[in-house]
């Protein structure tokens, strides 16, 4: 399998086994400076001298940079872990290019025709792990930044799950190491089918026509840009009632409150079906097993995904006035593009743009259905005033549900020691960040009773710390380390003195 054998690149030590041939010091892989190490006083060293494996990276790179086009077996799996080691860099857009050319090839290999005729045995196995790994790490990218997909998901109906008892020394003994590792594999992939469905029925959204709209899911690339600072919080601590945004676009894309509540049984029946072994409950502490960490923090996610839009609906409409027409709501991030084809796109839709297309709520929630007046449209500035108790109660427990998914999701990697191996550093911490920043706002709103003060503060300090494990690596990541940082001022009315120096 591809991913167990990742774990060892970060654990490595360059100096210890011979180095392959010099490669010229004087680049950076990734674009970046080579005199841009950690340390001030060691700026006379390489990245290569500094970064464990990145000379054997830079090497490899060289020789698959010759292979364009290839499609065996082989250039796959070495295309991937080319994706998985850049992702250890936090580079993931480097990661995503090497990752969508590894799901390029292995949509030649399982074509239709020709995958179609295998029997099952070794081959095949390693044809669906290599299909599955394309679409896990593409997806994971995908959550987060707004990227071309190859296109490998259009297959996902036709290709086996991988058995493993054809690659893999499998015994008939389900506590195993290898059998758990299958177990873990096979939970990953259905949880990234859970997310991807969740993004397709809830976060379709309309590709701007305007070449000058902004792209939903970047991350901010410039760190500390006071703009982005500023705006994450004035969308905090803004006032009701002040601010508006453009009037919502008409879509024809529609849902109501049941789409989630389908998601959410699916995701629930899928828990309740793990063997004992892999069962838990809310209140276990945090595991310090990493692949018990990763489906963890997956399936809150996928909770968190699913919860959201009625959490954004109470903060931004309820108790705005009813508008009777209304029937149902629209996607929270708008319409799908001209077409019928619906992709998957990135939930990280930017708050302005979530506001502007999420206008109506369906009255199955047990509520007079909602639609922002011309006057008052949502956005930074506009908050509902409706009280966590007056909300009726299926959208006061999906309110609930959403924000103990985000804190268990962002808690879920504190049992590991040190920055946890996963296979997308940068995905992992950016999502942190966007649960951080949903607490935030809710605690500054109406709905403040559903985020404890001290919670918030100790998650705060935490997600901070976290980021600035990746700040000399990844200036998106010090840049949302930034942000936090001063909406932790704003909030405890006291600098964070404890991470001033980070960004000196």
């Amino acid at each position: 399998m591809i991913l167990p054998a990742h774990g060892s690149f970060y654990a490595s030590n360059p100096h210890a086994v011979p180095s392959p041939p010099p490669v010229d010091g004087r680049r950076s892989v990734g674009g970046r400076s080579a005199s841009s190490g950690p340390s001030p006083a060691n700026r006379h060293l390489r990245n290569l001298d500094v970064i464990p494996g990145l000379s054997y990276y830079a090497y490899a790179t060289q020789i698959l940079g010759g292979l364009q086009g290839a499609n065996g077996l082989l250039h796959v799996q070495a295309a991937l872990l080319a994706g998985l080691y850049a992702g250890q860099l936090a580079h993931p857009v480097q990661s995503h290019g090497w990752i969508s050319q590894a799901g390029r090839a292995c949509q030649v290999l399982v074509r239709s025709k020709r995958y179609d005729q295998m029997q099952d045995g070794p081959t095949k196995d390693l044809y669906d792990f290599a299909y599955w790994t394309c679409l896990q790490l593409e997806s994971d990218l995908l959550a987060e930044l707004d990227l071309p997909a190859s296109g490998i998901s259009r297959a996902e109906s036709r290709i086996s799950l991988p058995k493993g008892r054809f690659t893999l020394a499998l015994p008939n003994e389900i506590g195993a190491p290898s059998t758990m590792m299958m177990f873990f594999y096979s939970a990953q992939i259905h949880l990234r089918k859970v997310l991807n469905r969740v993004h397709t029925d809830l976060y379709k959204v309309e590709r701007q026509q305007n070449s000058n709209a902004v792209n939903p899911g970047i991350a901010t690339n410039a760190a500390g840009s006071a703009s982005a600072v500023n705006a994450a919080i004035a969308a905090i601590t803004a006032n009701p009632s002040s601010g508006t945004t453009t009037q919502s676009s008409s879509s024809n894309n529609r849902w109501t409150s049941n789409v989630q509540e389908i998601l959410s049984m699916n995701l629930e029946l899928w828990r309740n079906s793990l063997p004992d072994i892999m069962k838990w409950k809310d209140t276990d502490p945090p595991s310090k097993d990493i692949n018990v960490a990763r489906m963890r923090a997956k399936y809150y996610g996928a909770r968190y995904i699913i919860h959201r839009p009625l959490l954004y609906h109470a903060l931004h409409y309820a108790g705005l006035p009813p508008n009777p027409t209304s029937a149902s709501v629209e996607s929270p991030a708008g319409s799908v593009l001209s077409g019928s084809k619906s992709q998957q796109v990135s939930p990280s839709i930017t708050h302005s743009q979530r506001a502007t297309n999420m206008a109506r709520l369906s009255s199955d929630m047990g509520m007079a259905v909602h639609s922002a007046p011309s006057s008052f449209q949502g956005g930074p500035g506009s908050m509902g005033t409706i009280a966590y108790r007056d909300l009726p109660p299926k959208l006061r427990r999906a309110c609930k549900v959403c924000i103990d998914s985000a804190i268990l999701s962002t808690e879920a990697f504190d049992g590991i020691d040190g920055r946890p191996i996963v296979t997308n550093i940068f995905g992992t911490a950016h999502a942190q960040f966007g649960n951080m920043l949903v607490l935030s706002a809710t605690y500054m709103s109406c709905l403040s009773e559903l985020v404890d003060r001290n919670v918030l503060e100790k998650l705060l300090k935490r997600t901070i710390k976290f980021l600035l494990q990746s700040r000399y690596i990844s200036p998106s990541l010090r840049a949302d380390a930034r942000i936090l940082t001063e909406i932790y001022e704003k909030i405890f009315g006291e600098p964070a003195t404890s991470f001033s120096s980070a960004y000196s």
